[in-house]
């Protein structure tokens, strides 16, 4: 079963509708104690890096999530989230805060928002996106990562689950695992 991180600044429904639509068993919760049942977990998110970690936090989901071996997916902000420090939502000249450091990198702002179809050259299919944030990883990638795989992490900055039919079958190879 995929447990759904529900800590009130996800994209829930669509991702629900689209596991159901894929015969998926799935929970949403914020409890880790239901979420510590599930096989796989997944970290959406609309919204900003701060009110996100502040969440994370209320719901006592810091730890847990960075000590999880289960398979892990990080959507949108739930993959920048998985960053290891970010601005976005501080008052103005505030340094950054911590993020979850599963991934590392910083959150950055986009020079313009990045909303619409764009092709992931790593999964040779397009998905769909919409952010004004980027996780940078140093070294690693000359714009933004679209997509990082490591261990038992999947993180996309794109939205599976509003990507038709390369987003389906992007989530049904994140459960295969």
């Amino acid at each position: 079963m995929v447990g759904i991180i529900d800590y009130g600044a996800g994209n829930i429904r669509s991702l629900s509708n689209a596991l159901t639509h894929l015969g998926i068993e799935h929970t949403i919760s914020h409890d880790k104690n239901v979420l510590d049942t599930c096989s796989h977990l997944i970290l959406p998110g609309v919204g900003s890096f701060r009110y996100g970690m502040e969440q994370l936090e209320r719901y006592g989901l810091v730890e847990f999530l960075k000590n999880t071996k289960k398979p892990l997916l990080g959507i949108c902000l739930g993959m920048q989230l998985m960053a290891g420090q970010g601005a976005e939502g501080l008052p103005s000249g505030s340094d950054y805060m911590a993020g979850l450091g599963i991934i590392g990198g910083t959150v950055e702002e986009l020079p313009s928002p990045h909303v619409g179809w764009d092709t992931v050259q790593e999964l040779h299919n397009d998905f769909y996106f919409t952010h004004h944030y980027r996780v940078a990883i140093p070294g690693t990638f000359d714009w933004m990562p679209y997509f990082v795989k490591h261990n038992n992490v999947w993180a996309c900055q794109f939205h599976p689950e509003k990507s038709q039919e390369s987003g389906l079958q992007f989530l049904k190879d994140f459960y295969a695992l």
